[in-house]
């Protein structure tokens, strides 16, 4: 049971809300190019487990450890260790935002109070780290309840349609134009139309008349040139041409004319197959397929989930681990199903704009589900919710705690580092419009350019000083930072294909490798006279 609690954290850390979020966005825009995304995360995931699970489970502690314990098991008397817990809580910090932003945006698509949300999730997190060891059984819970709300949600689509997704995707690509189902609720009672912005722009491609079901100001720009701004009320109606656009506020309901195409929605089904534009660029995907990849072995979160040594027990395999990447690969692959899902049975969610958690109410408007279509849609928002439990919990544990022996089993992770984290990301969460999987991609990013090289030298490279990785670390966090705030001051007028927007978009291309080079060039010869031998600890780590 202790093995399936810590795969399912580890699942819940590599598959957290808004990793789920960003991967179905991709999905949907991009087609099958999309699929590169949960791919990359779930190898990412599995390699991570191969590569650091067998160090780690030769640690004692009595649930996890962190990047900073594993250093000073190797090198006790290193104090430079203490330094690595600098981007350590960045990347928790990072991460936690992540959590609460992405549960934010579920309130805004909900009509919820985001605050409410954002605040009601600190003070659980806040409790659960003020109390260990009930903390580390609700992070348990949560993780359960994530991975049977998905799966079962998947289960029940997939088993009132066709469980046969070749047919499906078959279907799909055969498919000339998506169209307003006569008997859906888009035509019979109307819906509101939801998307990214404030402002949501329908671009019709056939004639299409549109009946307002709320009262407000909309815009409306006709192909001939003219424009009009009029105040509608319940009941009007007004028809669209190709090439005339509506603007209407972020969900103002609506009502259009069955059997027409949706407005958004790719043309055919090849369209959505290999759609064109620059997230084509092959560069952009080994940017973010990199950092997917090398993210996923420095993630601090990650690293305080996986199995250690307990203080009870000996020494257990690297199953945990294993277990929790290979349910990371099934959830990749379960999000590449829904978002197939979700083209096929319910294309107006591209109605506004792309809103990935339309995609996650598929069971609640899959009408093939009946009656049961609203108990089971809500499976996915609570999956969601449990999901960044989960999650962040794992990010509060890779927060530096005092020493082993002056901690027990209750009482605070960190003091005020853990109050400062959580804290600090809920004020973000709720203040800054960022997108939750931008702020994911930055803390991954972050986690690949200082973190990974650490872990993965100390673990496998026996000619190594603690000095060497601190530095390491240190040029990588200077480089993504340099290149992050470049991103940000570059002249407007810089070509996007240009290689310097390239690296400011992706700091790890260039960050990961420097560290690396670094922690490697100085480290100690690999003369015979050169050689140390291994803590206990980590005694046996090369044996056969």
């Amino acid at each position: 049971m202790a093995t399936l609690g810590r795969a399912l954290l580890l699942a819940s850390v590599w598959l957290s809300p808004p990793a789920l979020l960003g991967l179905m966005h991709a999905l949907l825009l991009d087609g099958t190019r999309g699929v590169f995304s949960p791919v990359a995360l779930g190898g990412g995931a599995a390699l991570a487990a191969v590569a650091l699970a067998r160090p780690w489970t030769r640690l004692t502690g009595a649930s996890g450890a962190t990047l900073v314990e594993l250093v000073r098991a190797r090198w006790p008397a290193a104090g430079s260790a203490a330094w690595l817990a600098v981007p350590g809580v960045a990347v928790s910090l990072l991460f936690v935002w992540a959590q609460l932003a992405a549960m934010c945006e579920i309130a805004r698509a909900a009509g919820w109070s985001a605050p409410g949300v954002a605040a009601a999730l600190v003070l659980v997190l806040g409790l659960a780290a003020w109390r260990r060891e009930a903390g580390s059984w609700l992070a348990t819970l949560a993780g359960v309840v994530a991975a049977i709300g998905f799966g079962v949600s998947l289960t029940a689509v997939m088993a009132v349609t066709d469980p046969v997704w070749p047919r499906v995707f078959r279907e799909v690509m055969s498919r000339g134009r998506a169209v307003f189902a006569p008997d859906g609720a888009w035509v019979d009672e109307g819906r509101p139309v939801r998307g990214p912005g404030a402002l949501l722009v329908l671009r019709p491609t056939e004639e299409q008349q549109v009946t307002f079901l709320g009262s407000g100001r909309v815009f409306i720009d006709l192909w001939e040139g003219t424009s009009s701004s009029p105040e509608v009320r319940p009941g009007v109606e007004v028809s669209l041409r190709p090439g005339d656009r509506l603007v209407i506020p972020n969900g103002f309901a609506v009502r259009f004319q069955g059997g027409r195409s949706v407005p958004g929605a790719p043309a055919t089904g090849p369209a959505w197959l290999d759609p064109p534009g620059p997230r084509a660029d092959g560069r952009a995907l080994a940017g973010l397929g990199l950092t997917l990849l090398a993210g996923s072995l420095g993630l601090a979160p990650a690293h305080a989930v996986l199995p250690t040594r307990g203080a009870a027990r000996r020494t257990p395999g690297s199953s945990a681990a294993l277990f929790g990447a290979g349910l990371t690969v099934l959830g990749a692959l379960g999000v590449i199903l829904w978002g197939l899902y979700a083209v096929w049975l319910t294309p107006e969610i591209y109605t506004g704009g792309v809103l990935p958690i339309e995609a996650f109410e598929l069971p609640a408007r899959a009408r093939h589900l009946g009656p049961a279509a609203y108990r089971v849609g809500v499976l996915p928002v609570l999956a969601l919710g449990a999901g960044a439990i989960a999650a962040a919990w794992g990010a509060l544990e890779a927060v530096p705690r005092r020493p082993a022996a002056a901690r027990g089993t209750s009482g605070p992770l960190g003091g005020g580092a853990v109050a400062l984290v959580l804290g600090l990301s809920g004020l973000l969460a709720v203040a800054a419009p960022v997108a939750s999987w931008s702020v994911l991609l930055v803390a991954l990013g972050l986690a690949a350019s200082t973190l990974a090289p650490a872990a993965v030298l100390t673990c496998w490279r026996e000619h190594l000083s603690a000095r060497a990785v601190v530095i390491g670390a240190g040029v990588g966090c200077f480089v993504f930072a340099g290149l992050a705030v470049l991103g940000l001051v570059a002249p407007r007028g810089l070509a996007e294909t240009s290689w310097i927007t390239w690296l400011a978009a992706w700091p790890t291309v260039l960050a990961l490798p420097a560290n690396a080079m670094v922690a490697w060039l100085l480290s100690p010869s690999s003369a015979p006279t050169a050689r140390g031998a291994l803590p206990p600890d980590l005694a046996t780590l090369h044996d056969a």
